[in-house]
């Protein structure tokens, strides 16, 4: 006797889940910076938060080797919530165009800065991405002490350890420096990006151009920053 039964539809596919959308971009500016890169990275390996993140290295043209450690770095470190990716940013020298590719290219509303020299301290990550939840623009705490020489902490103890920097000439405005800062992108569009004629004191500048536009700055100062 045949079988007359009907054939049967085949399973559906189970829909592909959206990959979620990084709260917080930490942005690496990095032109050849090998010898302090790894312990810069696994300084936010070990960083802890509740939020999807990605870390972003900006590639301003090494030819040290800094990308192929921060990609072996990025495959023996896989987690949840975290995205490790290079962008390409060699076009034109200089860390104001190195910043400005990589806030473009993320995918989260606000970043963070790290130079490729520096460690965050336990916390950072939660502390900065917190803060910028509700403030356009944060600066975090800097700590001299570990990555130095005492006698440079002793000089520079001062700087941004319980405020921020005030500027002299301008009394009403204030300066933090560029791999302590963290913004929210809506900032960049208002203002524009760093300035690619600085090649140095862009944060001062960038910082102050915000602040002009009506961008006040916060200081979080449990989100330390060993410089």
């Amino acid at each position: 006797m045949s079988d007359q039964s009907e054939p049967q539809p085949a399973p559906e596919a189970a829909p592909e889940t959206a990959p979620e959308i990084p709260a917080l971009g930490v942005i690496i500016a990095c032109r050849n910076g090998a010898a302090t890169l790894g312990e810069t990275l696994a300084g936010l390996a070990v960083q802890r938060w509740d939020r999807p993140w990605e870390v972003i290295l900006a590639d301003n043209g090494s030819t040290d080797g800094s990308v192929a450690l921060y990609e072996a770095f990025a495959a023996q470190h896989p987690r949840p919530g975290l995205t490790w990716r290079v962008v390409d940013a060699s076009a034109e020298a200089g860390k104001p165009f190195a910043l400005n590719t990589a806030i473009a290219a993320a995918a989260a509303p606000a970043v963070a800065f790290c130079d490729a020299d520096d460690v965050v301290g336990d916390g950072w990550l939660a502390a900065m991405g917190t803060a910028l939840a509700t403030q356009a623009i944060v600066a975090s705490r800097i700590d001299f002490d570990r990555l130095n020489p005492g006698w440079i902490g002793q000089s520079r103890s001062a700087l941004q350890q319980t405020e921020l920097e005030a500027v002299g000439f301008l009394p009403d405005r204030v300066h933090a420096g560029g791999g302590t800062l963290g913004l929210q992108t809506r900032v960049v569009a208002a203002v524009g990006g760093f300035d690619p004629a600085f090649a140095y004191l862009e944060d001062t500048e960038f910082t102050l151009r915000a602040q002009d536009g009506g961008f006040a700055i916060g200081f979080v100062p449990e989100a330390v920053m060993h410089v």
